[in-house]
């Protein structure tokens, strides 16, 4: 005879079953609905670009012929302990271009690299502009904004801002000053172009995730749909910093500087392009691809959660403009996402028996492919032969997998920590051997 305790087991134990199977399908198909609509951005950015943005570019836009004045523009770089700004310095003391300085605020630790990078100024005639800080007060936000106020002396009309690492090839400040008068865009984003170290499988892959990232940004500036300046390669009018500077201590300055003028200017005059670029470097490691990475998804939910009602609220933003802010402020958001839907049917199924059929890889598939369409287009804009595109096809899988595992981890650390140690991403190129993990 069964026991009134054994019945009450057995039902509790028939309620937690039933509970598991709902939650796990609810979050499946959650997880599907929030999959399939950044899928439905990717597919829109990348049909935008091929369909309008690389065909306007074709349309001749900085490369006719140059002008007889050019405006004053100031390059502005912060360091901290970045090896790789011996190289960049010097190549960009070489540019084509009548009228700039660079402002390098450096912050570093290693007293040579001060050093060197102070007596690059000293031999430089002027044109390298040298300012040491000891605090470090504000990160790379604080670093930009004392670039800024030292620029006031020298009425620049754009300011250029390369992470330490990039440099420019001899004639492309022409090329970009060009684009931002002929198209009146305020902000000019170029190509993150990594192609120093890009000659391991890893390096492809990273080239063209970087390059399938300014075909994405290109797509929404053509759907309007809250395009950033993405934190360098950028051509940025001056009079814009008068109106907001960055915010201090943000990890994901230039995601904050982008919302902080959208709330402040409302119409931005923005143009991005793969036709202008800088060459950068791919990170060394893995250790530090896996702290960068981290870093991005951290610092890009942290100032989402911030931020999110004051944008959401300001009726003078476009929904267009609001709803690109939402998913770009969860971008990272999707490595949970895709995780569950990946792996909570195969565990319903082999545990509760619940079988989801066909629904269950089609559904991951149709944001894979979102993704991996972006990586092919890098290929393509990257000029990679077949062989190479090949090679990118058949790994970006586990490629995208591994990033999101990632991405999944400083997501999480976003919502139960207050605080990230911002280290300098170890490089790839010149100087690899200094860098210390």
């Amino acid at each position: 005879m069964v026991s009134i305790y054994e019945l009450e087991l057995e039902m509790w134990k028939a309620f937690l079953v039933d509970l598991l199977r709902d939650l796990g399908v609810a979050l499946y198909y959650i997880s599907i609905v929030v999959l399939t609509v950044y899928a439905i951005w990717y597919y829109s950015s990348i049909l935008g670009f091929f369909a309008f943005k690389l065909r306007s570019t074709d349309s001749g836009w900085g490369s006719g012929e140059r002008r007889r004045s050019y405006p004053r523009v100031a390059i502005v770089v912060p360091v901290y302990n970045d090896y790789e700004v011996i190289n960049t310095l010097q190549k960009n003391l070489e540019i084509d271009y009548p009228d700039y300085v660079i402002v390098v605020v450096d912050d570093s630790t290693d007293s040579e690299l001060s050093e060197t990078i102070s007596n690059l100024a000293l031999r430089s005639g002027g044109r390298l502009i040298y300012v040491r800080r000891s605090d470090r007060k504000g990160l790379k936000a604080g670093a930009l904004n004392t670039a800024l106020q030292i620029l006031e002396r020298y009425s620049p009309e754009y300011i250029m801002i390369l992470d330490a690492d990039f440099e420019l090839p001899r004639d492309m400040l022409k090329k970009y000053v060009e684009t931002a008068i002929e198209t009146g865009a305020d902000i000019v984003q170029g190509h993150q172009r990594h192609s120093k170290g890009s000659n391991t499988l890893f390096g492809i892959l990273y080239r063209a995730g970087q390059a399938g990232a300014i075909i994405f940004m290109a797509g929404r500036e053509v759907d309007e749909m809250f395009p950033i300046f993405t934190g360098s390669c950028a051509l940025i009018r001056y009079e814009l910093f008068k109106e907001v500077l960055f915010r201090e201590g943000s990890l994901s300055e230039d995601l904050r500087w982008t919302i902080d003028l959208l709330k402040t200017k409302k119409r931005l005059r923005y143009f991005a392009t793969h036709r202008l670029y800088a060459d950068g470097s791919v990170p060394k490691t893995q250790k530090a691809f896996i702290r960068q990475q981290i870093r991005w998804s951290f610092g890009t939910l942290k100032e989402f959660m911030s931020t999110f009602l004051d944008v959401v609220l300001d009726r003078d933003i476009s929904f267009s403009n609001k709803l690109g802010y939402v998913l770009h402020g969860l971008f990272y958001t999707q490595s949970i996402f895709v995780y569950i839907a990946t792996l909570v049917p195969p565990a319903l199924s082999m545990l509760l028996g619940v079988n989801l059929g066909l629904v269950w890889p089609l559904g991951v598939y149709v944001w894979l492919i979102g993704i991996e369409s972006l990586v092919i287009a890098g290929c393509v804009i990257e000029g990679y032969g077949v062989g190479n595109a090949f090679v990118v096809a058949g790994n970006a899988l586990l490629f995208i997998y591994y990033t999101a595992f990632i991405h999944m981890y400083g997501t999480l650390k976003a919502l139960v920590s207050k605080s990230f140690e911002w280290r300098v991403t170890s490089k790839r190129g010149g100087y690899e051997r200094l860098y210390k993990d």
